[in-house]
């Protein structure tokens, strides 16, 4: 039963509606009742399970179109965003953070996180269910570390800072895709570190990798102070420097 106005063709704690009328909520009573204004006619009824299903604890009796509807779609489990499904493949602290984000907007609790994670998993993720205990299966902790220690385990951020010093632009490289490949690893080889160390260091390490001293300068006299910066710097005399090429003029030869 929605709040606010609506329409009704159904008995309600015995008393017979008119098919098609319209009702209107009124505050809840002392006795924990609340009356349901019928064709300018009050009648009161029974809502102790609702309220207490709803949760009314702090909550003013202004009825309160927004906020009663807020709290009945999370007393029937409604879904405002759906997590995507995650199967090991791709980065799990990039997961993590948008599930958080869907967490919040529908207001799970912890158990509720839990259930949703553990079966938004497919593949080889899933298949981490079988190897924890059940109970862990339930909470929520337990289970994003279990995640965690699989998908992003602590032993390979050398690995990966081997893989940043090594970093080359290829060939036919595109500039934005070299960027977002060193995000990537920069990511991966410092999880933990604050974003600010993070940047500066996606900053060198993708200067360090462009393999063109001019196009370094470019970014240098610019003074890019984050890898963004240094990509649309990086483009930018990129496409001066294709364009410079077009119009250079070939020396004509004369045949004596």
């Amino acid at each position: 039963m929605g709040f606010g106005r609506f329409n009704l063709g159904l008995w309600t704690g015995g008393v017979p509606h008119n098919q098609g009328a319209t009702y209107q909520a009124l505050p809840l009573t002392s006795r924990g009742r609340f009356r349901v204004g019928v064709n300018w006619t009050d009648h009161e009824h029974r809502t102790d399970e609702m309220t207490n299903n709803l949760n009314y604890a702090g909550i003013s009796n202004e009825p309160n179109f927004e906020r009663d509807y807020d709290i009945n779609l999370q007393n029937t489990k409604y879904y405002k965003k759906k997590p995507a499904l995650y199967d090991g493949e791709g980065n799990w602290e990039d997961y993590l953070v948008q599930f958080e984000l869907i967490a919040a907007i529908n207001k799970w609790s912890d158990i509720e996180k839990a259930l949703e994670l553990a079966t938004s998993l497919r593949g080889t993720a899933q298949s981490i269910l079988t190897d924890i205990r059940p109970e862990m299966r339930t909470n929520f902790i337990q289970l994003t570390a279990a995640l965690a220690s699989r998908f992003q385990p602590e032993n390979q951020a050398e690995m990966y800072m081997a893989q940043m010093k090594s970093k080359i632009r290829g060939r036919m490289e595109q500039i934005p895709v070299l960027g977002q490949d060193i995000k990537r690893l920069v990511r991966l080889a410092y999880p933990s570190a604050p974003i600010e160390i993070k940047e500066q260091l996606a900053c060198d390490c993708f200067i360090d990798s462009l393999n063109d001293v001019d196009m370094e300068w470019a970014i240098f006299q610019a003074k890019a102070k984050s890898i963004n910066n240094a990509i649309q710097v990086a483009l930018k005399y990129e496409a001066f420097q294709n364009d410079r090429r077009k119009h250079v003029t070939k020396p004509v030869l004369c045949c004596k």
